[in-house]
């Protein structure tokens, strides 16, 4: 049986947890892959994937309700394939701290390979969603990349800004399921039990993420601080880019899947999704109180280049 995440987490300082603690409750929620791909195959392509809230396919009101939902299926491939992208540098990252942590912590140790290997999976279901996506759908929807090569230049920042950043996406994750994706009723039932599966094992992470960076942090001046935040501002920087260009691949997408778009169309859908993206994927973590009160509790002095980021990145 699949539990959901074991116990509620307040990341401000008003609970303590353990690497112990978070052993034990990832335990209680494991799944195994195969839970999860016997029903990949039988997406249903006559319902919605995502939840508007997220895809924003009605605000293009250009197109009829058959090419909204082509759109919506296109947003829910390229969805997949981005957390696929962050968790191919959140998994290296994730055993380098196992690595520094071989002769100091077995608990730690034990965590955050418990860690990497969850992020393993992960990548392996949404590759297999990506599959059944393509055959179902009936043309092919780029993504973003190469993949290695954004892989690369992350791994090459700050490895505190990394976890600042992967504590973002951890965040992220949990906004969008408890809030748009678990309370449609009108999304295919499939879908949404692979956002669930993915979701259970992100709430276990976004704990060892905290007790990472208060590691990490703890051994930093405030140099090194602000050196961090430079680092995670930069990996979104890049991140919000590379929506932009996602944007573009999902309008080629739906051209050969549905037909053509005028130039006043094709304007129409950059500024419907370009905010919908960074929506989504940056300002959803950067804004979530829980994240903003460890960068606050662990990083001082340094709100306010989060803020002027957040702004940037909401101005687009």
């Amino acid at each position: 049986m699949v539990h959901g995440p074991a116990r509620p987490y307040d990341p401000g300082g008003a609970v303590t947890y353990s690497f112990a603690s978070i052993i034990q409750d990832a335990e209680k929620a494991r799944w195994r892959i195969e839970d999860v791909i016997s029903c990949i195959h039988d997406i249903d392509f006559s319902r919605d994937f995502l939840p508007d809230a997220l895809a924003k396919a009605d605000a293009l009101e250009f197109l009829d309700p058959v090419a909204r939902q082509r759109v919506n299926h296109i947003r829910a491939h390229s969805y997949v394939q981005l957390f696929a992208l962050v968790e191919r540098f959140i998994l290296p990252f994730a055993m380098t701290q196992a690595g520094a942590a071989l002769h100091e912590s077995a608990e730690e140790l034990l965590a955050l390979m418990q860690f990497g290997e969850e992020e393993a999976k992960h990548i392996a279901l949404f590759e297999r969603f990506a599959q059944a996506f393509e055959f179902g759908f009936g043309t092919p929807c780029e993504f973003i990349g190469p993949a290695a090569e954004i892989v690369g230049s992350v791994m090459t920042e700050d490895p505190l800004g990394v976890a600042l950043a992967t504590l973002h996406i951890e965040w992220m994750t949990q906004q969008h399921y408890l809030h748009s994706v678990r309370g449609d009723p009108d999304i295919d039932p499939r879908y949404k039990s692979l956002l669930r599966h993915h979701w259970i094992e992100e709430a276990q992470h976004a704990r060892l993420d905290v007790l990472l960076i208060e590691r990490l942090a703890g051994r930093e001046s405030a140099h090194g601080c602000r050196r961090a935040t430079d680092a995670y501002i930069r990996i979104f920087d890049q991140l919000a880019a590379l929506l932009d260009q996602q944007v573009e691949l999902d309008l080629d997408a739906f051209t050969r899947a549905h037909g053509s778009l005028t130039d006043a169309e094709r304007d129409r859908w950059r500024a419907v999704q370009r905010p919908a993206y960074r929506d989504a994927f940056v300002l959803a973590g950067v804004n979530h109180p829980r994240f903003r009160a460890v960068q606050q509790r662990c990083f001082p002095g340094c709100s306010s280049k989060i803020e002027a980021a957040s702004a940037r990145w909401a101005a687009g």
